[in-house]
């Protein structure tokens, strides 16, 4: 094992049970002005690498799956993200997009924002500075392009 420290998940979804999962939490958010389906926000916390990847990856399709194509995941909690949580996000933000939707990430920090920013990860996924400005997504919010 990877030493990993993670919480428990409390899904704030309409038609879901609790998921238990190794994301701090996943909670829809107020409705949009736009009409649009609301977002969800899926909070990560800790290590996301090859080792723990896996369950981000089922919590955020399973979102997808369930029609929660508009996602917002807050990383402020994360300490460290490889390259297979990178892709995965990557993944997981084109198949919200090929159904009308979006994957934005929020609130990087550190050694995180550092690699997204050597990586040019803002290119393929939407990185904005907070969770409410990736709720807004306005283009001039965006912390890396």
């Amino acid at each position: 094992m990877s030493g990993l420290r993670w919480r428990r998940v409390f899904a704030v979804l309409p038609d879901a049970t609790s998921v238990n999962a190794r994301i701090v939490g996943v909670r829809a958010e107020p409705p949009r002005g736009d009409g649009g389906p609301q977002p969800y926000v899926v909070t990560a916390s800790g290590v996301v690498d090859l080792a723990s990847v896996g369950d981000l990856q089922k919590n955020l399709y399973s979102l997808v799956r369930a029609g929660k194509v508009r996602l917002i995941v807050d990383l402020s909690r994360v300490r460290l993200c490889d390259a297979a949580a990178m892709s995965v996000l990557t993944q997981v933000s084109r198949h919200c997009a090929e159904r009308g939707g979006w994957l934005r990430l929020a609130h990087p920090v550190g050694l995180v924002a550092k690699v997204f920013d050597i990586v040019s990860l803002g290119r393929d996924v939407e990185i904005y500075p907070t969770v409410p400005a990736a709720h807004t997504g306005a283009v001039d919010d965006r912390i890396m392009r």
